[in-house]
């Protein structure tokens, strides 16, 4: 009976760290040479923020959430998502996904959880815990399928540790997380220099806001 019970708890944790695969599934066929190109000459050495500016889907209720990145963690993640919101790619995008207490999901250009921006990238696993308001690039199951969807968590699953590359973190407004219901529009991304957007302290300030 012991042993039954293992095996049915390893295949539970087997399915769950796989559910996020089996939502995400973006195929990338071709590719989009431009972007890539420009992805690559991102310049890290300046440290950003993500200001994603949530809408309801009846145009009624806005907020703004401030998202830090882990280049150290995923240097290719950050780039290809600085690259892709500098070029409005996620502007006015449908949070297609929204699971209470697992995570929501956007950034897939038709609306479905099957788009994505043409090329892909290749997985940067690290040891970034996810926790609430922790962001990750979704994929498929190939490890390097990531595009351009991501995901949010909405709470702490353990069980998408090191599976997922993890390459930023909520840090203000995380409650506007417990605001999105599914078909909620992520109307902008906007990218701003960090020590513009919290003065020549930022980095502690950013450190101090992080609750990895």
């Amino acid at each position: 009976m012991k042993r039954i019970l293992i095996l049915l708890v390893t295949a539970l944790m087997i399915f769950a760290g796989c559910k996020p695969s089996q939502n995400a599934v973006d195929l990338n066929k071709g590719g989009n040479a431009d972007t890539l190109a420009e992805t690559k000459e991102v310049d890290l050495s300046k440290d950003k923020l993500a200001l994603f500016l949530w809408q309801s889907a009846d145009g009624k209720n806005e907020d703004t959430m401030v998202i830090r990145f882990y280049p150290e963690k995923a240097p290719n993640h950050v780039k290809n998502f600085l690259t892709l919101s500098e070029k409005k790619f996620y502007n006015g995008l449908v949070i297609f996904r929204v699971e209470p207490g697992f995570v929501i999901q956007t950034g897939s250009p038709d609306n479905t959880n099957t788009g994505g921006p043409g090329y892909n990238v290749n997985a940067e696993f690290n040891d970034i815990k996810h926790l609430k308001g922790t962001v990750a690039m979704a994929r498929s199951q190939d490890p390097n399928s990531a595009g351009s969807q991501f995901y949010i968590c909405l709470g702490a699953p353990s069980h998408l540790d090191g599976q997922y590359t993890v390459f930023g973190q909520v840090i203000e407004k995380a409650d506007v997380l417990n605001k999105i219901k599914k078909g909620d529009f992520m109307r902008e991304i906007k990218i701003v220099d960090a020590e513009e957007y919290y003065g020549a302290d930022y980095k502690t300030i950013i450190e101090e806001k992080d609750i990895h």
